[in-house]
């Protein structure tokens, strides 16, 4: 009997043992939940290579005298869309590619559209990139690659903002047909 006890006892503290294990494994706090917003998106980090000045060496389109793209955790400026204070979001799909995510705060410096550009306002808009090092990336805005002259992509083409984070994490992709055409850009030093 003193053997079955013993036996018992000795099982019955392995399986507390385990489950307090797997329970420190799987616990997770209100704080990790927080920074996952949607699909593994999660605030572009200071320390992420992305952040910095970025120059894609066409001239026209330095709208910023010595860089024509920038990032960091609370600013996306672009030659399309000016600068917007904006949180910035980011999905890896690896280590070297991914999407930004941020919201159109500003319109003023707007350029990209004949629309009115306050359509643009508040609204969800993405960059892709791909081939990322610490001094140079290939990345483009979420311009359709599907023809817009065509009246039933028309719409479609035009309106490539989302009202949610969500919805652009869903609607720009590659595979929806955004994102055809990157661009080398080299990190600015300074």
């Amino acid at each position: 009997m003193k053997n079955a006890l013993r036996a018992f006892g000795r099982a019955f503290l392995s399986a507390l043992a385990l489950s307090l294990v797997f329970g420190f494994v799987s616990c997770k706090t209100d704080d990790d939940e927080s920074e996952i917003i949607y699909e593994y998106v999660l605030p572009l980090e200071e320390s992420s290579d992305l952040t910095g000045k970025w120059n894609d060496g066409y001239t026209g389109y330095n709208s910023y005298t010595d860089y024509d793209a920038a990032f960091s955790a609370d600013l996306m400026e672009s030659a399309s869309y000016g600068a917007q204070n904006s949180k910035v979001y980011q999905r890896k799909v690896s280590d070297t590619s991914g999407y930004l995510y941020y919201q159109i705060s500003d319109v003023s410096n707007f350029s990209y559209s004949d629309k009115d550009a306050s359509e643009y306002l508040n609204k969800w808009y993405g960059v892709f990139y791909k081939d990322l090092t610490s001094s140079s990336v290939s990345m483009c805005d979420a311009y359709p690659s599907f023809e817009t002259s065509d009246p039933d992509t028309f719409k479609i083409a035009d309106y490539h903002c989302f009202d949610s984070l969500e919805a652009a994490v869903k609607g720009l992709t590659v595979e929806a047909g955004f994102f055809a055409k990157p661009v080398a850009f080299s990190k600015v030093t300074e």
